[in-house]
This record gives C-alpha cells, sequence and structure tokens, in this order.
C-alpha cells in the first residue's frame, strides 16, 4: 500500500499512507527457591517495535 493523490480545490495534495506495522512482546517468571522462604526473584522482558 503506498501512498495517494486527491485534488482539493484543484490542486493535487497527497494522501494519507495508512500502512504501519507493529510488533509488541512480553514474557516473565517468578522463581522461588523453596515453599517456606521469603525470597523471590522476578524476571520480567518486554519489547516493541514500530514501523510506519
Amino acid at each position: 500500500m503506498g501512498l495517494k493523490t486527491a485534488k482539493a480545490d484543484g490542486v493535487a495534495i497527497r494522501g494519507a499512507d495508512t500502512s504501519s506495522a507493529s510488533f509488541r512482546a512480553e514474557i516473565g517468571a517468578t522463581m522461588k527457591p523453596g515453599e517456606n522462604s521469603p525470597w523471590s526473584l522476578d524476571l520480567n522482558v518486554s519489547g516493541f517495535a514500530e514501523k510506519k
């Protein structure tokens, strides 16, 4: 999909480019060494990408 042209008052204008892409990913984990342990470790990774 590309740019389209139109006219306004007889003058050529450029149309809007509505093509785009995006990506989002997220992953996480919680680890606990034992059932009675007061300690825990949280690991999280997230990302985002976009092209217009």
